[in-house]
């Protein structure tokens, strides 16, 4: 799917708004055709949005939605869209937010649901959305990402500065670590690169979360990128590389957003979030996963035994020789 679609009916309907004279008129935008119907967008010129699902009403735990305050749930119909149609519409409560969250929010829901053929499974999407979004939509204790979770992301920015180098800034929708991919990236051709960070020298080990994590079933090929970090106050912290990649690499706006709606399914708004923790690299170690590399797989285990952490002695692994971006072509 290509999320810079998503991202333009927002602009379109931008375009339609400033047409419109009465500013508490809804403008109405196609988004999206899912597999279960339709979906669509709407706003006025109150700045006010609205995000609308076709899906019947039925028996679905609703105290689930209500953990989250700043959103409002509701089914209706609209005489604006298609006829006899029950939508889900959801919007902020007294706009609270701002824009550009609510529609990272809708492109990330559409991601989601889009193939979907079972409404409660439509409905699990959703929840599973608004979790990964409960920092900017739910008035609890905001989340802040640990040092390892923020020593992880500065390795995959690192990494996705580097590619947008080498491939173009189309390549931000080959980050797919956000989306939690079995990969931190998936290349067009179909290569995996799995992103590691570790802050010892002494003794390259990487700690595994799952037998699925470093497979290669399904993927043409399999790299695993090693960086080797020190945590230095002369470092940079993964908002400033994060600002370096929208300031410097990034030039398309739609690029810039989709880059965006990624940081927030990590709960980081990169204008409104502090890091203190600041990081140099050490070294950078590339490697191919394959039929030499030691793994645990799939196979190798019982059908009882599954989710095996495991952790790997990288001293004594052949590493691939040059820059693994020129390497990937």
């Amino acid at each position: 799917m290509d999320t810079s679609l998503l991202f333009g009916a927002w602009s379109n309907l931008d375009k339609e708004i400033e047409k419109v004279s009465n500013q508490l008129v809804f403008t109405y935008q196609g988004f999206y055709r899912c597999s279960f119907g339709f979906t669509y967008i709407a706003m006025n010129k109150m700045g006010e949005q609205q995000f609308f699902i076709e899906i019947p009403k039925f028996e679905y735990p609703q105290s689930k939605f209500e953990e989250y305050e700043n959103v409002s749930f509701s089914f209706v119909e609209n005489s604006k869209l298609e006829k006899e149609k029950v939508y889900l519409k959801i919007s902020l409560v007294n706009n609270v937010g701002t824009n550009e969250v609510f529609r990272s929010f809708c492109v990330s829901c559409i991601l989601m649901i889009a193939k979907e053929t079972r409404y409660n499974d439509v409905y699990d999407d959703l929840l599973i959305v608004l979790d990964r979004y409960s920092t900017f939509l739910s008035k609890k204790k905001k989340h802040q990402l640990s040092k390892i979770e923020k020593q992880g992301l500065f390795g995959e920015l690192v990494f996705l500065k580097g590619l947008l180098k080498a491939n173009g800034e189309k390549a931000i929708e080959c980050w797919s670590g956000p989306d939690r991919n079995r990969h931190d990236f998936v290349l067009q051709n179909n290569t995996g690169i799995e992103i590691k960070t570790i802050e010892s020298e002494t003794r390259k080990i990487i700690s595994i979360s799952n037998e699925n994590q470093l497979s290669s079933v399904s993927r043409e090929k399999l790299f695993l990128t090693l960086f080797v970090l020190e945590e230095n106050s002369a470092g940079s912290t993964f908002i400033s590389v994060a600002q370096e990649i929208m300031n410097d690499t990034i030039h398309s706006i739609d690029y810039k957003k989709i880059f965006e709606q990624k940081l927030m399914l990590y709960g980081v708004k990169i204008d409104d979030y502090e890091s203190k923790f600041k990081f140099q690299i050490f070294s950078t170690n590339y490697y191919a996963v394959n039929e030499l590399f030691p793994i645990i797989t799939k196979d190798e285990l019982d059908e009882h035994i599954y989710n095996v952490q495991y952790r790997i002695e990288l001293a004594d692994v052949p590493q691939l020789e040059g820059d693994l971006y020129e390497f990937l072509g």
